[in-house]
């Protein structure tokens, strides 16, 4: 199951990271690396894109159902209230 420590991990590997060559992947690429995405993208945007980023990412990542408790976790971690989770909410 994923744990704070993974969205941690991956947020603290992307901020090395030059902007914006990331690979970001898993198993099926269609859950999991979807939720980190969304984790990622708004750390280097700036809080208050969630949307923006969700749908972004919805339209170019066909077919993807982001893991809803890795987007949770990222909310937390990243201290959004929430924002990212309502934002993929919205456009699933």
């Amino acid at each position: 199951m994923p744990e704070d420590h993974h969205v941690r991990s991956a947020l603290a590997f992307a901020r090395q990271c030059e902007r914006p060559s990331l690979l970001i992947h898993c198993q099926a690429g269609v859950s999991r690396s979807p939720a980190i995405a969304l984790a990622i993208f708004p750390d280097w945007l700036a809080s208050g894109r969630e949307e923006e980023v969700v749908r972004e990412l919805m339209q170019v990542a066909l077919p993807c159902t982001p893991n809803t408790l890795v987007v949770k976790l990222s909310d937390k971690v990243r201290g959004c209230e929430g924002r990212l989770t309502s934002a993929l909410q919205k456009e699933i």
